[in-house]
């Protein structure tokens, strides 16, 4: 600046210049910090958002974990479990077995018969219908043979007369069992 500058050309440069700084700052702001500012907020939001779906991961991993601990449990008790369902294709070898326990036990029989299968979410059921002659004795010894070499049998009902009053040992006697099976669609799954 000249040394004769006046007054007034002083203050319109000094004016200008401020104008100038406050323009730059301003252009400076808007042009730097402002995205700096907005890149900060996105940031924090990020890492919170981060902060969340590492809280729900960890809920997660923790009900997994406690499924996958009550799924151990659950294997572990049916492997322990004394009963296995079997299909109930095998129906033949469950009839043969009831005949022979049955002539065991010192029963004659007259009819053993199967009913068709009954199918539930979880299992199946077979009828089985078996009739003939005995001893009260053989009766009862079937019963309880029953229940204890075929736990996945039930007794729905039953029925025994006395044929010969005079010696008081005959009986006839009708069972309707329930063989219970693995479901058909088990079945099918085994064979694939």
């Amino acid at each position: 600046m000249s040394a004769h500058a006046t007054k007034s050309e002083r203050i319109q440069l000094y004016g200008g210049a401020g104008v100038a700084i406050v323009l730059l700052t301003l252009g400076s702001y808007g042009l730097c910090f402002r995205p700096l500012q907005r890149r900060q907020a996105e940031r924090i939001e990020r890492q919170a958002q981060l902060s969340e779906l590492r809280q729900t991961a960890f809920r997660h991993s923790s009900a997994l974990v406690a499924l996958n601990r009550q799924l151990a449990t659950a294997r572990k008790d049916l492997e322990s479990a004394p009963l296995r369902l079997q299909p109930a294709t095998r129906i033949n070898q469950r009839l043969d077995e009831l005949a022979r326990l049955a002539h065991d036990c010192g029963l004659a029989l007259n009819e053993i018969q199967p009913g068709a299968a009954t199918t539930y979410a979880d299992y199946q059921t077979v009828a089985i219908r078996i009739s003939g002659s005995g001893t009260y004795p053989a009766v009862a010894s079937f019963l309880h043979t029953i229940r204890q070499s075929f736990p996945d049998t039930g007794v729905r009902s039953f029925d025994s007369a006395n044929t010969s009053p005079a010696d008081g040992k005959s009986a006839t006697f009708r069972f309707d069992l329930l063989w219970f099976t693995t479901p058909a669609n088990a079945v099918a799954a085994t064979r694939d």
